[in-house]
């Protein structure tokens, strides 16, 4: 009796053992990796403007400061609004709401007219002015 009672015992180990092994029970660290690798990537948030490149070069952002001593800065909301924000450095703030969707940036006095496409990728925010004959790309970094 003792024999089959230890015999049953191991068996049971054995499944309970197989069974843990193939559900993967225990560190889910490969599960939750390729979890965060499916979410969509989320670019609400505050930005700061970076640089402008067009067909002449590129100007920086401390260089736009110096030339024009305007600080930009964006914030995209979840409500497809986001506002730009220009500091003259003397006290004086404008900022301009725009609305906004998976590919187009809308002008605030027009609506329907689109007035930048972007493209987001690792924390940078890409716009390209869609209002100029020259391509103009407006570069913005997450905060």
């Amino acid at each position: 009796m003792k024999k089959s009672l230890v015999k049953l015992s191991c068996l049971c180990m054995i499944i309970f053992a197989g069974l843990f092994i193939l559900t993967g029970c225990g560190d889910n660290k490969a599960d939750s990796t390729n979890n965060k690798k499916n979410e969509p990537v989320s670019f609400i948030g505050e930005y700061g403007f970076d640089r402008i490149t067009d067909e002449t070069g590129t100007i920086t952002a401390e260089e736009w400061k110096t030339l024009t001593g305007i600080q930009i800065s964006l914030k995209i909301n979840n409500d497809n609004t986001c506002v730009v924000t220009y500091d003259y450095g003397n006290g004086k703030v404008e900022s301009y709401t725009h609305k906004y969707d998976d590919k187009y940036i809308y002008d605030d006095e027009n609506p329907d007219k689109a007035s930048y496409s972007y493209v987001f990728n690792d924390g940078v925010l890409k716009l390209k002015d869609l209002s100029k004959e020259i391509d103009t790309e407006e570069v913005y970094k997450h905060k």
